[in-house]
């Protein structure tokens, strides 16, 4: 059941994210928000599959949108406004399995976004994000074209991928090393065998080096290296009318909530 896709109707998928900036919270902000995708991906047209998708979903044509839909607090003191953002998405590159919002053979995607706290510390925002349909990395490249990128993102976001930098620098300081010290087999023995990409990995990997997962991982390791991106609730109903209603703890990241922001999770249908 979990496998069909949300365009259904059937199924609804809630994420928190981490994002950088301040979000949108009025009509106003919502508004000025623009896209920030290349030129040359916003020509062209969807193909004879994704028009009829848009005209069998109601997919907005490509763009911001205020939608007011969510607002389910009492006094309109805390009301939010969420924002949809609408674009195609296609595939950038099937090796490094990415992505890309571009409309000339893209697919039909929209997304639902809405803050619910911000970080004036980090300058990072919390974010309640719906995919409305069911695109590869969605979420991830509709909040970035937005300009409010998710912390940690490898592929998408403003850090850059970590991992990947980590193990070329790595790769250029071993280099170093065994340049300057040619004639030191202590340092021979510390360094890999030529540039062999797996052997740095290795050499680097806390898990490799001592036994397993519990010197592996810890939270810090896994907040920077992992995405701040978490799925928060699925609901779903089957063909017989059962209606199931999945909910997960909140992530480390999501725990300073404040109760008016809990109050809009727990309402969410």
């Amino acid at each position: 059941v979990m496998s069909r896709k949300p365009n259904s109707g059937k199924v609804k998928k809630s994420y928190l994210a981490r994002v950088h900036g301040k979000f949108p919270t009025t009509k106003e902000e919502v508004s000025a928000v623009e896209l920030q995708i290349p030129t040359p991906n916003q020509q062209g047209t969807l193909d004879k599959e994704g028009l009829e998708y848009v005209k069998r979903t109601k997919v907005r044509e490509p763009g911001v949108y205020v939608d007011s839909s969510l607002d389910v607090n009492e006094d309109k003191k805390t009301a939010y406004v969420s924002m949809i953002v609408s674009y195609p998405l296609r595939c950038a590159s099937k090796r490094k399995g990415e992505w890309e919002c571009g409309i000339d053979k893209g697919k039909p995607s929209m997304s639902r976004f809405r803050a619910l706290s911000h970080d004036e510390k980090t300058n990072t925002s919390l974010v309640l994000a719906e995919p409305l349909t069911g695109r590869t990395h969605q979420l991830r490249l509709h909040l970035s074209a937005a300009g409010f990128p998710i912390v940690n993102d490898p592929n998408y976001g403003k850090d850059g991928n970590i991992s990947r930098d980590r193990v070329e620098a790595e790769m250029k300081r071993q280099k170093t090393a065994r340049n300057n010290h040619n004639d030191n087999d202590e340092e021979k023995e510390k360094s890999p065998v030529g540039d062999d990409e797996i052997c740095l990995c290795k050499s680097i990997c806390r898990f490799c080096n001592n036994g397993g997962p519990s010197a592996a991982f810890n939270e810090n390791q896994l907040r920077w290296i992992g995405m701040d991106l978490h799925a928060f609730r699925y609901q779903l109903e089957t063909a017989d009318g059962r209606k199931y209603d999945f909910q997960t703890p909140l992530p480390s990241f999501a725990r300073t909530l404040e109760l008016k922001c809990l109050n809009v999770l727990s309402n969410i249908t």
